[in-house]
C-alpha cells in the first residue's frame, strides 16, 4: 500500500501531449515478493530480509519524498514546452478521516 503523486505538466497542442511527468511517493511502499523454482533459496528468511532491505532502500532513496523522478519527454528547446525540474512540494497534507456523524444517504 502506497500513496503515488503524479504531477502531468505542461499540456501540449501536438505529440507528445505532455511535456513531462513527476511521480513520488508519499510513503514508502510494502514490497512482498514470493520466488519460485530455482529462485525458492531468496524465501528463506535471512535471504527475504537482506533482498527486501536492498529493494525498500533502492526505492526509497529514488522516489520516496523528498527524492522523486522527473520523466521528460517535451522538447527543451522549446521554450513552450519547458518542463518543470525536480521541484520539491512546498508542503504535504495527509488527511484522513476516522469518523462521520449525521451523514445523509442521497
Amino acid at each position: 500500500k502506497v500513496v503515488v503523486s503524479i504531477r502531468l505538466k505542461p499540456i501540449l497542442p501536438e505529440l507528445p501531449v505532455l511535456a513531462s511527468m513527476q511521480l513520488l511517493f508519499l510513503n514508502p511502499p510494502d514490497i512482498d515478493l514470493k520466488f519460485g523454482n530455482l529462485l525458492e533459496v531468496a524465501n528463506w528468511p535471512m535471504a527475504k530480509h537482506i533482498l527486501f532491505g536492498a529493494a525498500n532502500s533502492a526505492i526509497y532513496d529514488l522516489m520516496v519524498l523528498p527524492n522523486l523522478i522527473c520523466l521528460n519527454w517535451g522538447d527543451s528547446t522549446n521554450d513552450r514546452t519547458l518542463s518543470f525540474t525536480n521541484l520539491l512540494p512546498c508542503a504535504v497534507m495527509r488527511v484522513n478521516i476516522v469518523e462521520g456523524h449525521g451523514l445523509q444517504n442521497e
